[in-house]
């Protein structure tokens, strides 16, 4: 239906589109929870000159804090701030480093899947005990990750879908 109604060219930007709008609002949703935390009490910020930070003061240090670069012209208000933005520190290495992994798994998920079809139509129905193993691999990963599934390509012979139906 996608395809029918956006033309044929368009539908394989869906998987990378959806992808990286993923992974992007997981990185903001963070941003704007501990944002939130930090903008609930007038001194969890400050200034240099120990003033109350205003919002987007606060919005930079949170960025700063979860991207773990730690570089702000602002600094926590008090210990327990302090603290704080350690753990926002430690969920921001977490939320990338899970994201990094999350994009590349469904990268390899994708590969091999198109891997398989590209084997499937080379090599039709005749060579089922060859494929097995092959099939049973990119099964286990769409199964895993079904994300896969959104990335297509205009060539049906390299479309996963079409060659597990074949199979």
């Amino acid at each position: 239906a996608f395809r029918r109604a956006c033309g044929p060219a368009i539908h394989r930007y869906v998987g990378p589109v959806i992808l990286a709008t993923m992974t992007l609002t997981w990185g903001v949703l963070h941003w704007v929870g501990w944002t939130l935390i930090h903008v609930s009490v007038e001194s969890a910020v400050v200034t240099a000159e120990g003033e109350p930070a205003g919002f987007l003061e606060r919005l930079a240090y949170v960025g700063a804090s979860i991207s773990t670069l730690g570089q702000s012209m602002s600094q926590p208000g008090g210990p327990v701030w302090d603290v704080l933005s350690t753990l926002a520190a430690l969920n921001g290495m977490v939320v990338v480093t899970l994201s990094v992994a999350f994009v590349i798994n469904v990268t390899q998920a994708v590969t091999k899947a198109r891997e398989f079809a590209v084997l499937v139509n080379a090599h039709g129905g005749e060579a089922f005990e060859d494929l097995r193993m092959k099939f049973t691999e990119v099964a286990s990963q769409i199964n895993a990750f079904p994300m896969a599934l959104y990335f297509s390509l205009p060539e049906p012979e390299r479309r996963a879908v079409p060659a597990i139906r074949a199979f």
